[in-house]
């Protein structure tokens, strides 16, 4: 087997080709067509549909060299010259359908100026790495072309420095400089966000899952409609998907953040009743002055925690239910950076003694206590409404991911509470500092600057 034989043999697309496709294919050998074969390694994240199948046969033209696609509701011309296709242009056409007579170019070309869609202004190459030759029944020649990569610009990759598909995007301020970045491509506008939220705000929601439905789906809809007005290398990335799809969603609910919590608190108001015990539990922990080592931190881990308690302090002043998640999930890195870095440095003091560095490892369990100190000490008598405000309005939450994790540490935390005896407390470790100095929040704020983004 040569070389090129086995590049086909290889071909995930060609086999794909072969049997999915089949009928295209063996049309395309009975016809005497060219079938290009992309090589695998630049096949990495595109959807191989029946658009990119077709257009990726071509048969010949009138003119010699040239070539047109068999995509039925779009027409691309191509010139095949020293081992190089060169893509001439293309145009919106259905003449091809079941039709296996040639096509004049001139039409083509007639088409092309008509529509004005990309004429002449692509310029886009590819290599041709190797060519197999073979014969139909009829005992016509056919040409597979190994190409370097798709033949089509739509189907490359945008840079990897391009700004609209590695931007941040994870609160209202980085969501309104992604969306200002595509108004100055002319896809989007801020005004279209803001009839979005005014329809939205307008709407005469049953309850709170109506609501959720509504605004889910009009953020999607839109998603939709956005999308479609960029070029096809931008709406098959799914980096840019991912980051338009988010901005989207963070500014709309940023903007129904009063509605939508008020509403949650309306209508759940007889379950979150169920909670209501809570606030006092919490304030008496407060009162008796309760550490973490006293709200079941282990006490090679417990100190004051209080990065992690200024970060959760803001979480009312915080507007949207991604802002609120930001929120925590931060207070959560702080509190266990803090702790990791206690841990070192209680490691470099005891380097020779393992058993006490193995000791000092964060478990699952350990992270369920600090969540409570957490709670209690920043008074937190509503996360059990915010916590269902995060998990029903942010749309983009994978509970399978670290956020997701996360918040179930939270409810675990919130469910322990209820379960300590604020009469019966352990006696506390005086070791503990409870009160932050000058050099704890310039710690703080080194901290917070080098915390990982989601």
């Amino acid at each position: 087997m040569n070389e090129e034989e086995d590049e086909l043999e290889n071909s995930l697309y060609f086999n794909l080709l072969k049997n999915e496709y089949h009928k295209k294919y063996q049309r395309a050998i009975d016809n005497g067509w060219t079938i290009c074969v992309p090589v695998g390694t630049r096949l990495a994240g595109i959807p191989i549909d029946e658009s990119f199948v077709d257009q990726h046969l071509l048969r010949p033209t009138r003119l010699p060299n040239h070539f047109v696609s068999t995509y039925s509701r779009e027409l691309c011309l191509h010139k095949i010259e020293k081992n190089v296709i060169t893509f001439i242009g293309r145009a919106k056409h259905n003449m091809l359908d079941d039709q296996d007579d040639p096509v004049d170019e001139e039409v083509i070309l007639e088409d092309i100026l008509k529509y004005n869609i990309d004429a002449e202004t692509d310029d886009f190459c590819t290599r041709i790495l190797s060519i197999e030759k073979g014969y139909n029944n009829q005992h016509q020649p056919y040409n597979i072309l190994i190409v370097e990569h798709p033949i089509l610009s739509s189907y490359r990759d945008p840079p990897e420095n391009d700004d609209i598909v590695t931007a941040l995007v994870e609160d209202h301020r980085t969501a309104t400089e992604f969306l200002l970045m595509l108004s100055e491509k002319k896809t989007f506008c801020l005004s279209e966000a803001e009839n979005i939220l005014s329809y939205l705000k307008s709407y005469q929601y049953k309850d709170v899952q109506d609501m959720k439905n509504v605004i889910k789906h009009i953020i999607q809809s839109n998603w939709a409609i956005v999308l479609r007005r960029h070029s096809n290398e931008y709406q098959r990335d799914a980096r840019f998907q991912k980051r338009l799809s988010l901005a989207l969603e963070i500014y709309v609910l940023h903007g129904l953040h009063k509605i939508i919590y008020d509403k949650i608190s309306e209508d759940f108001n007889e379950y979150f009743k169920d909670y209501s015990h809570l606030k006092e539990k919490i304030d008496a922990l407060n009162a008796a002055g309760a550490t973490p080592d006293q709200l079941g931190v282990r006490k090679d881990l417990a100190i004051m925690l209080a990065y992690g308690v200024v970060e959760l302090a803001n979480l009312d002043a915080t507007i949207g239910p991604h802002a609120r998640l930001n929120c925590l999930k931060s207070s959560f890195e702080m509190a266990i950076a803090e702790i990791k870095g206690a841990v070192a440095e209680s490691a470099s003091k005891n380097d020779t003694d393992d058993e006490v560095t193995l000791n000092m490892t964060i478990m699952p369990e350990d992270l369920i206590q600090i969540c409570t100190y957490l709670i209690v000490k920043c008074k937190c008598y509503t996360l059990f409404q915010d916590l269902y405000y995060i998990e029903n309005f942010v749309f983009s939450l994978n509970p399978a991911d670290k956020a997701g994790y996360i918040l179930t540490v939270y409810k675990s935390a919130l469910e322990n509470i209820d379960k300590i005896d604020t009469n019966n407390l352990p006696a506390r470790n005086k070791k503990i500092k409870t009160e932050m100095d000058l050099d704890d929040l310039s710690d703080y704020v080194l901290l917070r600057n080098n915390l990982p983004h989601y």
